[in-house]
């Protein structure tokens, strides 16, 4: 069965039928808390803290101990990860990623570049038993999943697929999702992998945000004034306006306004505030 991302309320309402015989209720638990967070007055980014824990805990209960997703990119016959969205996998593998890019003898970029239009998502084997299907020269991911199962990491799942950008960018964005623990993880993970995609998609609703910002490149933490003042302008105020509002001269409301575009890398303050909606800013 191909899972698609189904909306949280959906899940919640009961449009979206779960298949009969899957053993749905640690996934009805996860749903229902995370359309509490989905729901909830928090910020985004204490949103997809609440929503990163909420499904880290479901994984653990369903028997899945290490997990990692994320977005990367592949260009000219080389990889970049571009955001891991949350990880709790052994240091040695976070570590594989985030030193230097990929080349082609990561067996990731090589799972992504054997997508198709036709066959848009993968999953394959991680873990020792990946060890016995890549090539002798494929050292750099040979050492990482060695050290790897070393650190408990032995088994398991990844799962990855194509995410649209833009065609004429010479790049092509993928995200993905590893599930491993001990020898027996792969079997747990292939057994609910279809009610996993079901959280993993649905949680993504609530990070995408923090998603796309580090996917772009978004480092900086706007100050709580800053996000007033740029909620202020996405409701169409003026700066004597929000100067008004928040006891400040129009001279310090051009200070915030300016240190925002620069924070969000926006040439404009109509940029701005689209980047600030979309990466969950405001």
């Amino acid at each position: 069965m191909k899972c698609r991302s189904p909306s949280i309320q959906s899940c919640r309402q009961g449009i979206f039928k779960m298949p009969s015989g899957w053993r749905s209720n640690d996934l009805e638990d996860f749903m229902t808390g995370l359309f509490q967070v989905a729901s909830g007055v928090d910020s985004g980014e204490t949103k997809a803290d609440r929503a990163i824990a909420l499904f880290y805990n479901y994984l653990h209960r369903i028997g899945v101990e290490f997990a990692n997703f994320g977005t990367f990119e592949i260009a000219d016959g080389k990889g970049d990860m571009d955001a891991f969205g949350g990880a709790n996998m052994p240091g040695c593998f976070i570590e594989e990623y985030f030193a230097r890019g990929w080349n082609r003898s990561d067996f990731v970029l090589r799972a992504g570049e054997l997508l198709t239009p036709k066959n848009p998502e993968s999953t394959f084997r991680i873990g020792l038993p990946a060890l016995t299907t890549l090539p002798d020269n494929y050292r750099d991911s040979n050492a990482m999943i060695m050290a790897a199962g070393d650190a408990g990491l032995q088994d398991g799942l990844a799962f990855i697929g194509k995410s649209p950008l833009n065609p004429n960018s010479g790049r092509e964005r993928y995200f993905g999702i590893a599930l491993g623990g001990d020898k027996n993880a792969a079997g747990v993970a292939n057994e609910r992998l279809g009610e996993i995609k079901v959280a993993f998609f649905a949680m993504l609703q609530v990070v995408k945000p923090r998603l796309e910002a580090l996917a772009d490149g978004y480092g900086h933490t706007l100050t709580a004034r800053e996000k007033d003042v740029l909620a202020m302008v996405a409701r169409g105020e003026m700066r004597d306006q929000i100067g008004f509002r928040f006891n400040l001269s129009v001279p310090t409301v051009d200070v915030h306004l300016r240190s925002i575009r620069q924070k969000l890398n926006a040439q404009n303050l109509p940029e701005a505030v689209a980047k600030g909606m979309r990466y969950g800013v405001i």
